[in-house]
């Protein structure tokens, strides 16, 4: 279970900054467009990228989604996670 928070949301978090630009990479400079509209910590501005794509969050969006999913396989009597989680309907394969 650990593996899976350390890789699939870490890793979804790093691609997100590096997305986003906040990671400090040289000769990456990435620009927002100029659309306006409403900003917040999940919908940001869209990045242009040179090949046309806009990137506004989608990753760190997956990252929530998956963290969210992942938590019932945390909440235990004896604070040991299980060992397994259905993502899809978020409740552990061992309840007991």
């Amino acid at each position: 279970m650990d593996k899976t928070v350390i890789r699939g949301v870490g890793g979804l978090l790093s691609a997100h900054e590096f997305a986003a630009g906040i990671l400090p990479i040289n000769g990456y400079k990435p620009e927002s467009s100029k659309t306006s509209g409403k900003t917040s910590k999940l919908h940001q501005p869209s990045i242009l990228w040179p090949n046309g794509f806009k990137y506004n969050g989608q990753l760190l969006r997956l990252a929530l989604d998956l963290a969210e999913r992942l938590l019932p396989a945390f909440y235990t009597a004896t604070g040991m996670p299980y060992p397994r989680v259905n993502l899809r309907h978020g409740i552990p394969f061992y309840p007991n």
